[in-house]
C-alpha cells in the first residue's frame, strides 16, 4: 500500500483510509464511500456517535422500510437508511465505539432457503 495512505479502522463492512498528502478521509461502508475534509468528517463523526440506535429504531418501528434508520446527507435530497446494526457497525468503525458486536443478530444475517429431500 502507498505510504501517503493510512487505514485508520476496519470492520467486515467497512475501511477508514487518511491521504496524508491531501488531508482528504475517505470512509467506505457496504456500498457507500465518503470522501471528507478533516472538517467534514469530525462532524459527521459527531452526529453518527450521538445518534441512539434503540430510540430511533422504536420511533421508525412502523416504517414500512426494512431499514429504518435515516441519515440525511447534506445539501442532497438524498437519504441513507440503515438498521440497527449497521449502525452500530458503523459508529464502531469511526470511532471504536463499546458495544459493537457484528453478530448482535445472527437470524438477520442468514437468508437460504432450505430444502427437504
Amino acid at each position: 500500500m502507498c505510504s501517503n495512505i493510512k487505514i485508520l479502522n476496519t470492520t467486515p463492512n467497512g475501511y477508514i483510509y487518511w491521504f496524508r498528502n491531501s488531508d482528504l478521509i475517505q470512509v467506505i461502508f457496504k456500498n457507500l464511500c465518503f470522501d471528507f475534509s478533516r472538517h467534514t468528517y469530525n462532524s459527521f463523526l459527531d452526529f453518527i456517535t450521538h445518534m441512539d440506535a434503540d430510540q430511533i429504531d422504536k420511533q421508525y418501528e412502523k416504517s414500512m422500510y426494512k431499514r429504518k434508520i435515516p441519515i440525511p446527507v447534506c445539501n442532497t435530497d438524498m437519504t441513507i437508511i440503515l438498521n440497527k446494526e449497521e449502525l452500530l457497525e458503523l459508529q464502531f468503525l469511526l470511532n471504536n465505539k463499546i458495544g459493537y458486536n457484528i453478530l448482535s443478530n445472527p437470524e438477520e444475517k442468514i437468508e437460504y432457503q432450505m430444502i427437504l429431500n
